[in-house]
């Protein structure tokens, strides 16, 4: 579950905030001068070394491919349904367990808020380059879709009501550039904001939900922080999802998360 991207702008801001700033009255200036030069230098180590497994991971990526025969079902979005308060307890659990006791409920309410956000593409760049601490995406769906439904290579939408808002089949048209998406387009004409699909290499059988963009145009249908599609995600869960799949998938967002 890629659900770094959702809340990697908000790490930095998680550390600050979970890590009390206790100043000992008694301290020396010179034991705070090695405790930060100690904590500069264990920093350091860190970022070397994410870099070092992310340059690592990214060498080894062999991209997503064709993946629309892996993602058969009808799905609904993510997040209000494995969000919802009947489950908290999950939240604070694994919060517990990937993170610590103290800091759950932080924990909790961070990473909840960081996949709610309500805006996206230019707005949300131009918002969040003012306000860095508000940074967060939206993981909804839009364009009037409550429901997905992939048969086949036919990928269909229906609003709240069960109204079908398209129907189309699609053409994998291979990966993007990075790699991060299997790229379908519709093979109707006029098909607007559902003429290109984008899926990440997510399935309910490996990560228990799906991460997916669709739109107008191809260009920067993989760009997380800028273009039409900034800071947007659309996560779904299958309509039949069970509870330990919910409980799973709550797990899985959690450690990935809090876990380094």
């Amino acid at each position: 579950m890629r659900r770094k991207m959702f809340v990697m702008p908000l790490a930095a801001a998680m550390v600050l905030s979970a890590v009390p700033a206790f100043a000992s009255e008694g301290t020396s200036s010179a034991e705070e001068t090695v405790e930060e030069t100690s904590e500069a230098s264990s920093a350091e180590e860190t970022v070397e070394e994410t870099s070092e497994a992310s340059s690592a991971e990214e060498s080894e990526s062999e991209g997503v491919g064709d993946v629309l025969a892996n993602l058969e079902g009808t799905y609904e979005e993510l997040f209000p349904v494995i969000a919802d308060a009947k489950y908290d307890d999950l939240w604070l659990g694994f919060c517990a367990q990937y993170g610590d006791e103290e800091n759950a409920q932080l924990y909790s309410d961070m990473l909840k808020g960081s996949t709610t956000a309500l805006i996206y593409g230019a707005e949300a760049v131009d918002t969040y380059a003012e306000n860095p601490d508000d940074t967060a995406f939206d993981c909804y769906f839009l364009h009037g879709v409550a429901q997905f439904t992939v048969e086949g290579n036919t990928i269909t939408g229906t609003d709240a009501d069960g109204e079908e808002v398209f129907s189309h089949t699609y053409t994998y048209v291979g990966d993007a550039e990075d790699g991060s998406f299997a790229i379908y387009k519709s093979d109707d004409e006029n098909s607007g904001d559902f003429t290109y699909f984008a899926f990440a290499a997510d399935t309910p059988d490996t990560t228990y939900h799906i991460e997916f963009r669709y739109g107008y145009t191809e260009y920067k249908i993989n760009s997380f922080y800028d273009g039409d599609y900034a800071y947007w995600m659309a996560s779904g869960i299958k309509t039949d999802a069970s509870e330990d799949v919910i409980s799973d998938c709550v797990e899985l967002f959690c450690s990935e998360n809090l876990a380094e």
